[in-house]
Order: C-alpha cells, then sequence, then structure tokens
C-alpha cells in the first residue's frame, strides 16, 4: 500500500513540512529525496512505520537526527537509557490513525 505525505503527517502526528524535511535530510530512504519536483511522494508501509519511528523518539525528546539514526533498529542503546519500540504496536498504530480508528495501546 502506498501514502501520501498526507496521510503520512495525520498518521505520524508529525506536520507536512516536517515529514518533507525527514526526506530531504536522507533520514528515510526515498527515491526522490529533494522536493520541487512537481511529482507528489508516496510512502510505502516500511517508509510510514520508519517516518512514525522517528516520530516517537522526536516526541520522546530526541532530535530528528538522533532519532532517524536510533530508529534504524528496533532495540537501540542510548548512553545509560536503553529505548525500545514496539514496532508491531506502532504499525497498528499508524494504520489506525490513517483510518481514523481508535486503537487499543
Amino acid at each position: 500500500m502506498t501514502h501520501t505525505t498526507d496521510d503520512v503527517a495525520r498518521a505520524t502526528g508529525l506536520s507536512y513540512r516536517q515529514v518533507d524535511r525527514i526526506v530531504t535530510r536522507r533520514y528515510v530512504d526515498h527515491p526522490r529525496p529533494q522536493p520541487g519536483t512537481g511529482q507528489p511522494r508516496t510512502f510505502d508501509d516500511a517508509q510510514l512505520d520508519r517516518i512514525g519511528a522517528i516520530a516517537a523518539l522526536i516526541q520522546a525528546g530526541l532530535t530528528p537526527r538522533r532519532a532517524a539514526v536510533i530508529a534504524q533498529s528496533p532495540e537501540y542503546e542510548l548512553g545509560p537509557v536503553q529505548i525500545q519500540i514496539d514496532s508491531q504496536r506502532l504499525h497498528r498504530t499508524l494504520r489506525a490513525r490513517l483510518h481514523n480508528n481508535p486503537t487499543n495501546n
């Protein structure tokens, strides 16, 4: 399934501009990372999940750059603090937000 930038923004709680910055700074792989092509970007499920992980880490207080680096693996260590994302729960939450359905967190 593919998702528009608006879909990704709605699902992750990020603004359209924040999603655009994540792509243009290459925090997530995308075939068209540069803006201004005149073609709207679309994202697959894996890209949506990656951006969702980055968004969750940003909301936890990390910088976008640090969040992007950390979001590359499901388990990681950040100094003395260990952070783990339940990728299946994140996946369900993102899809529920896309479809405006309540989710059981």
